[in-house]
C-alpha cells in the first residue's frame, strides 16, 4: 500500500479542488474527500500520493471555477501532514481569472446576462443561466482578492 499525505480543514464552498505546488511550479491535485457541512463550512480530507511529493517547500491551493483562491505558501515537505486550514473562504465571481473580483468580471457577466453558459460565463450559482441572482453573488464579493497566508508552526 502508497504512503498517502493527508491535509484536512474547512472550506466555504463545496467541489472545491485541493492542489499542492512545490518550489518549482508543479501540481499535484488531490483526492478530496468532503465531510460534514457545519454552518455555512464543508469540512475536507484531501490525500496526496507521498511519491509524487519530489519538492522540499510547498504551497497548499484551495480552488474552484470561477471563485478567488486561497493559498498557504512555504510549507515544508516534511509538515504537509501536519496542514490543516480552518475556515477557508473562497469569493465567486472571479471570472477572468485575475485572482480578484472587480469591474473586468462585472463586465463579463453583463455581457452574458440572461444566456446560458458555463461558470466563466458568469453562472455563479451552477443553474446554466447568467441571471439576476449570479450578479448578486458577483456584487456581493466585489474587491474581494486571493487570500495568502504563510505556514508557521
Amino acid at each position: 500500500q502508497a504512503e498517502v499525505i493527508t491535509i484536512s480543514g474547512t472550506v466555504s464552498e463545496s467541489d472545491f479542488e485541493i492542489k499542492l505546488i512545490d518550489e518549482f511550479g508543479n501540481k499535484i491535485t488531490g483526492t478530496v474527500e468532503p465531510g460534514e457541512k457545519s454552518g455555512s463550512y464543508t469540512a475536507f480530507t484531501a490525500s496526496f500520493p507521498s511519491e509524487e511529493i519530489q519538492g522540499s517547500i510547498y504551497s497548499v491551493e484551495v480552488s474552484k471555477d470561477g471563485y478567488t483562491k486561497y493559498v498557504l505558501e512555504s510549507v515544508p515537505k516534511e509538515n504537509l501532514s501536519e496542514v490543516t486550514i480552518e475556515n477557508v473562504v473562497i469569493y465567486a465571481g472571479d471570472l477572468d481569472k485575475d485572482e480578484s473580483v472587480g469591474a473586468n468580471d462585472m463586465f463579463l457577466l453583463t455581457t452574458n446576462l440572461n444566456k446560458t453558459g458555463t461558470v466563466y460565463d458568469g453562472d455563479l450559482d451552477g443553474d446554466g443561466t447568467i441571471s439576476a441572482n449570479d450578479m448578486f453573488l458577483l456584487i456581493t464579493n466585489l474587491n474581494k482578492t486571493i487570500q495568502t497566508e504563510t505556514w508557521s508552526k
